[in-house]
């Protein structure tokens, strides 16, 4: 059957409940019966209704596709048309698809949703920034924008504000935009409930903490631990993130406050219940973070006062600058103490650190100082160690003991170390120094410094010392000569050259040969009654002299020595001739006198040169030789002992070379060696100062033997002859104990 026969036999016959003004009368519905011929008919409306049916879902479709060709549509004019292009095409009749109605159906809608969109964003926005403390603030702002915006978007798009698609696109889905908006409202005043929660309790808890020195007591402890249990009790604390997070500020708050670390120490092992587990505050924040936290508060307690900081560092730099290290480190310890109470933790921190640096460096100070110390004590006892050494020397030195007092030949052992020039140095400063510290008079203090200057070695500290001062008299006297006059006193180094040279001159010309001129001019000034301002004229006159005069003078000179009686000066070898010259030259300049001068020369070289002689050469002389080439020690006058090495070598030569005879041997000296050497040349022995020295060391040893020999030989004499004596003493008592036991000499014998 069709549709159209179906809605037909569900129609239902009437009733009638009740006539009026009549009896009850049951009715009963007749059942119609149908015409043969209407089955024909109801077919014939069937396939009419088919058609209708069909052509009805074939609309459907038609229009289904043209709804899903319009979203397209108006998808594609939405991204490919900006909104100021779109305003213009709507109005010169140029926009995309807008002779297809439904497309610019979907257009309007999408349009006002997009609005609507926009607009809620706005607000959305403003929420999330807190502009909105109250529902009914959002509420009148979103209305406000809504209306606004209506009329912005529409205008902004070509579209009338009151169009229909417009207003359903742009009131669509108003429920769910309202849910979202107040949502986000709730969300941000619940934020703000509980941020405002935290801030109170922060407030509250700081209030109590500000103060140092409520932080450093236990009391503080107690008091934030009932704080949070009775916030959770009592909802002060709304939640247990709440609580969890408060707790978190409340204790980087503290580790930034001095006496943070007091606190943090007092709640470590506290317990608090969150989240249904009861665990310590240490463990809610976890280890590391816990002891971060105590080594920032402790380091805090510094950083956050400057005066405290300053102190502690000066302090620290102070005890290290003392110049008594047990001081500084007595310093540090009482620092060390003070910080303990501040940082009472084993965590290290930066001033812990500097502390511990500034003792180490305090450590190896006293290491070094320990060294040090010993190096000077060793030092200082090896210094009184050679002090000994180089007095018994000079000792044997003075007693008459062959014994060198070169820093180079002392004896040395680990007590003593090396010697050097500069004990030398200090020993003769000693020395000199104990001499005029003496009670005794001038002139002996002069003879026991002359005594070490004797006994002292070559380039020694005496010597040296002595040196310096004819070197100072020399420059006085310089001085004088280019000022034409004697300095005021005389000089002061002239005149204690002057003193000590009088009390033993022989010895300071021997050790001082190179300034004879010098001492020549003290003799003229001291013995020969010469005035000093001549002297002083004629040496200004001599340096006057033109090369005429001084050629005239070279001449003069070497006929004094051709004419010359004195064999010292007319067989005077080369190497002392401008010594003698000097002296020629002195006298003569400042006197005028010639003879004078020859006797000067001759006096020189008398006091300071050996002459050889052998009887059968003709003036007997085969050669001169500065006495200080001949030296074998230190001693001035052991000269002497080398000459008597010097002749014995040339007997010894002539003995085992028998066709050199002693007029064909000449002795020499030249670069402090002494040569023997015969006429050809074919013999030519040198001999140095060493060669010399050792030499006499051999003649001496052979002495000492000789002479130990000697005095074992007579102790062995004296040693029968004691022993005779005491058996003869021994007999003697014996015999003396027998008569008086017989009652005397004649004891026993009767009448």
């Amino acid at each position: 059957m069709s549709r159209l026969s179906e809605v037909l036999g569900n129609v239902g016959a009437p009733q009638v409940d009740r006539l009026r003004g009549g009896g009850r009368v049951n009715y009963q519905a007749v059942t119609p019966q149908v015409d043969p011929s209407y089955a024909a008919k109801s077919q014939l409306i069937g396939t009419v209704g088919k058609l209708a049916e069909m052509g009805a879902d074939a609309f459907g479709k038609y229009k289904s596709n043209q709804a899903s060709k319009a979203d397209e549509r108006s998808d594609e004019i939405i991204r490919k048309l900006t909104p100021e292009q779109r305003r213009e095409a709507v109005q010169n009749g140029t926009l995309l698809y807008q002779d297809d109605p439904y497309a610019m159906e979907a257009l309007k809608i999408k349009t006002g949703r997009n609005a609507a969109f926009l607009v809620d964003d706005e607000v959305s926005q403003k929420v999330k920034n807190g502009d909105f403390r109250t529902r009914t603030e959002m509420e009148n702002y979103r209305q406000e924008r809504l209306t606004k915006g209506a009329k912005e978007f529409s205008d902004q798009f070509g579209i009338p504000e009151t169009d229909e698609f417009f207003q359903k696109g742009f009131n669509s889905n108003i429920t769910e935009r309202n849910i979202s908006l107040y949502g986000m409202h709730d969300s941000f005043l619940s934020d703000q409930a509980k941020k405002g929660a935290i801030i109170n309790s922060r407030v509250e808890v700081s209030s109590v903490l500000n103060d140092p020195e409520t932080l450093r007591s236990p009391h503080a402890g107690d008091f934030f631990e009932n704080y949070v249990n009775n916030g959770l009790k009592t909802g002060s604390l709304p939640s247990d993130d709440q609580a969890s997070q408060m707790i978190g500020q409340t204790f980087n708050d503290a580790v930034n406050k001095e006496g943070g670390l007091g606190f943090i120490n007092a709640m470590e092992n506290r317990k608090v219940t969150l989240h249904g587990a009861t665990t310590t505050y240490k463990d809610l924040m976890g280890a590391e973070q816990w002891n971060a936290m105590k080594v920032k508060a402790a380091h805090n307690e510094f950083q956050l006062n400057a005066k405290r900081t300053e102190a502690f560092r000066l302090s620290v730099n102070s005890a290290l600058n003392q110049e008594d290290t047990g001081k500084g480190w007595e310093m540090l310890q009482g620092y060390k103490q003070e910080l303990d109470k501040l940082q009472p933790n084993e965590e290290m921190t930066p001033e812990r650190e500097a502390l511990i640096q500034a003792q180490e460096q305090m450590q190896n100070k006293f290491k070094l100082e320990s060294a040090e110390t010993a190096k000077a004590m060793d030092k200082q006892q090896k210094s009184i160690n050679k002090m000994d050494v180089i007095e018994k020397q000079f000792d044997k030195r003075l007693n008459g003991q062959y014994v060198s007092t070169s820093y180079k030949d002392m004896p040395t052992n680990e007590n003593t170390g090396e010697f050097t020039h500069s004990d030398m140095v200090n020993y003769a400063n000693k020395k000199l120094a104990d001499i005029d510290n003496m009670d005794v008079s001038d002139a002996q203090k002069d003879r026991m410094k002359l005594q070490y200057l004797r006994a002292d070695s070559e380039g020694g500290a005496f010597r040296t010392a002595v040196g310096e001062l004819v070197g100072d008299a020399e420059k006085e006297w310089g001085a004088a000569v280019i000022n034409g006059k004697m300095p005021e006193g005389g000089g002061t180094a002239m005149n204690a050259l002057r003193r000590i040279r009088n009390t033993d001159p022989e010895l300071i010309a021997s050790l001082y040969p190179q300034q004879a001129e010098m001492f020549l001019t003290l003799d003229q000034l001291d013995n020969q009654g010469i005035d000093p301002q001549v002297l002083i004229d004629a040496d200004k006159g001599r340096r006057m002299l033109t090369k005429e005069m001084q050629y005239e003078d070279d001449k003069a000179w070497a006929s004094v020595k051709n004419n010359s009686e004195s064999p010292e000066l007319s067989r005077i070898p080369a190497s002392m001739d401008a010594t003698a010259r000097k002296v020629y030259d002195s006298v003569k300049y400042r006197t005028g006198n010639t003879d004078m001068a020859m006797q000067q020369v001759d006096k020189y070289l008398k006091e300071n040169t050996v002459t050889f002689q052998i009887d059968d050469v003709d003036g007997k002389t085969i050669g001169l030789v500065p006495k200080n080439s001949l030296k074998v020690t230190d001693d001035p006058d052991s000269w002497k002992q080398g000459q008597d090495i010097i002749d014995s070598a040339a007997k010894k030569i002539a003995e085992a070379n028998p066709w050199i005879t002693n007029k064909q041997l000449t002795i020499y000296e030249q670069n402090n060696s002494i040569y023997l050497m015969d006429t050809t040349g074919t013999v030519r022995i040198r001999y140095d100062k060493e060669l010399m020295s050792r030499e006499y060391q051999r003649q001496q040893q052979e002495l000492d033997t000789q002479a130990r020999d000697k005095a074992l030989k007579d102790a062995n004499k004296r040693t029968l002859h004691t022993r005779a004596m005491a058996r003869k003493k021994v007999k003697d008592a014996e015999r003396e104990a027998r008569i008086k036991a017989r009652g005397g000499m004649y004891g026993g014998l009767t009448d």
